[in-house]
C-alpha cells in the first residue's frame, strides 16, 4: 500500500509540473501559440490596478514582425487561462491596424503630390495626424489648411477619421523615425513638447479652410512655451529689482492666460510674498501680490510688466 501511495503522489507531482510548464502566463507565449512567429510584444504595462483590483491586468503594445509599423494595444489578464483573449479579437484589431497603415500610405502620397515638403503621417485610434516641421506663422497655418482642403476632398476614405495637424519645432525633425509613425511614437507623450500649434477637426465636420481656421491652438505643453515662461519670469525678476523696493520671495504659484491670437500674446502672473516662508511648511500661504507680465510669444519678449498687491 505504501508503494501504491508513493506512486500516486509521484504521478500527482509530475502532473502538476506538466501543467505548470504548459500553462501560458504572458502575452508573447499566447501569441506564439496561436500565431507562430507572427507578432512581437514591444512593451507591457499594468492596467489600472485600483479599478481592476489586481496588478495582473496588463496592456501590451504588439507589432507585426513583417511590418513593425502595424501595431495594436492589447489588454490581457494573467488570471485567465487564455489571458481573456481570443483569436477573433486579435484578428479584428490587426485588420484595423493594417487598414490604418494602408490609408496612411495613401495620405502620404497625396500630401506629397500637393506640395507638402517632408510630411509625416500617422493614423491611429480613428485619427489621421499630419506632422509638419516648419515655422508656425499665421500665413503658413492658413496655407496648410487651403492645401489640405484639396487633399482631404480628393481622398474620400479620410472622411471617417478625425483630423489633426501638428506644427512641430524644426529641431525635432531629426528625431522622427520615418514618414509613417506607429502608435509607439505617441505613447509616452514626449512628442507634445515639440508641438507648437495643434489643429483638430472631428470626422463629422467638413474640412473647409475658411471655416475651420479658428481650430488652431497654441500648445502650452511645448518646449517653446516653457522657454517663454522662463523668460517672462526672468523679466519679472529683473523688473522687480529696479521697481519694487520691499523684499519679496516668488512662490511656486503661477497663472497664465492668452491675451490675443494676432499677435500671439500671453499674460503670466507670478505670485510672491514679502515674508519668506519655511520650505517645509504645509500651511497654505496667501500671496501678497503678483508680478504681471504681458509677453509677446512671437517676438519672445516682455512688452509690459506691473505689480498688483492683494
Amino acid at each position: 500500500m505504501a508503494k501504491i501511495a508513493a506512486v500516486g503522489l509521484l504521478l500527482v507531482f509530475l502532473s502538476a509540473c506538466f501543467r505548470k510548464k504548459t500553462s501560458i502566463s504572458n502575452l508573447q507565449d499566447w501569441l506564439d501559440k496561436h500565431y507562430p512567429s507572427r507578432f512581437q510584444v514591444l512593451s507591457t504595462s499594468t492596467d489600472d490596478a485600483i479599478r481592476n483590483l489586481s496588478f495582473k491586468v496588463k496592456n501590451s503594445l504588439v507589432a507585426e514582425k513583417s511590418n513593425p509599423l502595424v501595431q495594436v494595444k492589447l489588454k490581457w489578464d494573467k488570471r485567465s487561462p487564455e489571458l481573456n483573449l481570443t483569436t477573433g479579437l486579435v484578428d479584428t484589431a490587426f485588420a484595423q491596424a493594417q487598414t490604418y497603415f494602408q490609408d496612411a500610405q495613401d495620405l502620404l502620397r497625396k500630401l506629397k503630390t500637393h506640395g507638402f515638403e517632408k510630411p509625416v503621417v500617422s493614423i491611429r485610434n480613428g485619427t489621421a495626424s499630419l506632422l509638419l516641421f516648419h515655422e508656425a506663422t499665421e500665413e503658413y497655418r492658413q496655407e496648410c489648411l487651403t492645401k489640405l482642403e484639396t487633399v482631404f476632398n480628393s481622398l474620400p476614405k479620410t472622411e471617417e477619421y478625425d483630423k489633426e495637424i501638428l506644427l512641430m519645432e524644426k529641431a525635432g525633425e531629426a528625431s522622427i523615425p520615418g514618414e509613417i509613425l506607429p502608435i509607439s511614437y505617441f505613447m509616452d507623450g514626449q512628442y507634445l513638447k515639440q508641438v507648437v500649434y495643434r489643429f483638430q477637426l472631428p470626422y463629422n465636420q467638413d474640412f473647409i479652410a475658411e471655416k475651420v481656421s479658428d481650430n488652431w491652438s497654441f500648445n502650452t505643453a511645448s518646449d517653446q512655451f516653457t522657454a517663454s515662461y522662463e523668460k517672462a519670469k526672468t523679466s519679472a525678476e529683473t523688473w522687480a529689482t529696479q521697481h519694487y523696493k520691499p523684499s519679496y520671495f516668488l512662490m511656486e504659484e503661477t497663472e497664465f492666460e492668452q491675451l490675443s491670437e494676432k499677435p500671439l500674446r500671453y499674460q503670466f502672473k507670478f505670485a510672491f510674498t514679502e515674508k519668506k516662508q519655511a520650505e517645509d511648511s504645509t500651511v497654505y500661504v496667501e500671496p501678497d501680490g503678483y508680478f504681471i507680465v504681458d509677453f509677446d510669444m512671437e517676438k519672445s519678449k516682455a512688452i509690459k510688466i506691473k505689480v498688483t498687491k492683494e
